[in-house]
């Protein structure tokens, strides 16, 4: 896990929107109400009552001091998996970008996703995925042209058997090579490269395989596979030709390998 590096308080200006209206109109009822109706019956203890009343519509304005950050984050998030329309914008991310996609793109699905650690770029896991009494490791790679080895993923199934996790997903813009495809086919970790993430980010839905907390993409895995070599498709767009413009699947290594498919 990462060690958190942020100022004393600076959750307070991370918290979501609607945690901050809630925590505001929570406060506003304990002080100005709750709390004085219990403590008006003594006559030591009235003084502090009538205190918290006055005090409550102050302590209710405090609390949504952040609104605006928090709104202005939301609207962000939300405008940075719309804007996703190619694997080459993706890889144009940077790393705290590609945390906050995957983040949004699992509550999506339904999950509870939560960033974890402090600001550094320096691995570790990076979302914590619950729902059902189940947790799920991720490990964002923001490798815009390197493979991710097998090793990354050796890495996580160690973290997955010390924290005692239900699973691990590994995220990279880029591609996996196939030592790291087998070894997680084997350790059951998911991995979920720039198609995959694309295809995630436009709707399609994660479906649980095998023990409750892991995940597979929907798509099958014989369409992003390579024709002529076997290894990864990644999107691309021609640029000349009839079809100029329009997407299809290719090889990810080209130049050396031309292998190709439709959408």
């Amino acid at each position: 896990m990462r060690k958190s590096r942020q100022a004393p308080f600076s959750w307070l200006f991370r918290i979501r929107a609607r945690y901050l209206v809630v925590m505001s109109a929570t406060a506003y009822i304990v002080l100005g109400t709750a709390l004085p109706q219990r403590l008006l019956d003594s006559p030591i203890l009235a003084p502090f009552a009538r205190l918290c009343a006055a005090a409550a519509p102050l302590m209710a304005i405090l609390m949504l001091l952040p609104l605006p950050g928090a709104l202005w984050r939301t609207w962000r998030e939300r405008h940075l998996v719309r804007k996703l329309r190619s694997v080459d914008a993706l890889r144009a991310m940077n790393w705290q970008q590609l945390e906050i996609l995957m983040r949004r793109i699992f509550e999506s699905q339904g999950y509870n996703a939560e960033r974890v650690g402090g600001d550094g770029a320096d691995g570790g896991v990076d979302i914590v995925l619950r729902r059902k009494g189940f947790r799920v490791l991720v490990q964002c790679k923001q490798w815009k042209t390197r493979q991710v080895a097998v090793g990354v993923v050796r890495e996580l199934l160690g973290v997955i058997s010390l924290e005692g996790a239900d699973g691990g997903i590994v995220a990279t813009c880029g591609v996996f090579t196939k030592d790291a495809r087998e070894f997680a086919r084997r350790a059951n970790i998911t991995l979920l490269d720039g198609m995959a993430i694309l295809a995630l980010a436009e709707g399609v839905r994660l479906a649980p395989v095998g023990r409750a907390g892991h995940f597979t993409s929907a798509e099958p895995e014989d369409r992003r596979a390579c024709p002529l070599c076997g290894g990864q498709l990644v999107r691309r767009f021609a640029k000349s030709g009839a079809r100029r413009g329009s997407a299809f699947l290719g090889c990810a290594s080209f130049p050396t390998c031309k292998g190709t498919r439709t959408l």
